[in-house]
């Protein structure tokens, strides 16, 4: 069901940790200053959620919710998705029009997740792009998930050696 990105999905908190921990290290080694951690298909186990509150790390998220690792709250943050290559691909892309539209007529705030392979799909992409232009022209602006994190959670923490 999750097509190889369930990896997260069953691990206790000390292998969480330890993949954790090793991916911080590498992408560290190459420059990036981490800030938070997106399980692939935002698939976890409780345990990597342990692990991930004692990681030092800012945020994580799952479908629904942007979290915040520092106090544990969590802010709804809805996230359209497609899978390319299947039967779902086009009520996926009419799903995404119609959230999108909804959130950008409502002033809420979403994601569009974006798998390379649904570039290769002329009405994934064109679907995509239509949303994003929609929100673009009516206000909206594009974040990163440190840049959304820090707007819903980062007045509290102003001051942190984290930018």
């Amino acid at each position: 069901m999750a097509r190889g990105c369930q990896e997260f999905w069953n691990l206790d908190e000390n292998d969480a940790r330890t993949r954790i921990e090793r991916g911080m290290e590498t992408l560290s080694e190459v420059g990036f200053d981490i800030q938070g951690f997106v399980a692939p298909g935002w698939l976890m186990s409780e345990g990597t959620r342990r692990a991930l509150r004692a990681s030092g790390l800012t945020y994580t998220c799952d479908h629904t919710r942007l979290i915040d690792l520092t106090s544990n709250h969590a802010r709804r943050l809805l996230t359209t998705s497609q899978r390319p290559n299947s039967v779902l691909s086009v009520p996926g892309a009419m799903v995404t029009s119609v959230i999108a539209g909804a959130h950008v007529r409502t002033g809420r705030s979403f994601r569009i997740a974006l798998h390379p392979d649904d570039l290769g799909s002329a009405r994934l992409r064109n679907s995509n792009i239509a949303a994003c232009q929609r929100a673009v022209t009516n206000g909206f602006e594009s974040n990163t998930y440190f840049q959304a994190w820090y707007s819903l959670f980062g007045r509290h923490v102003i001051g942190t050696e984290k930018s």
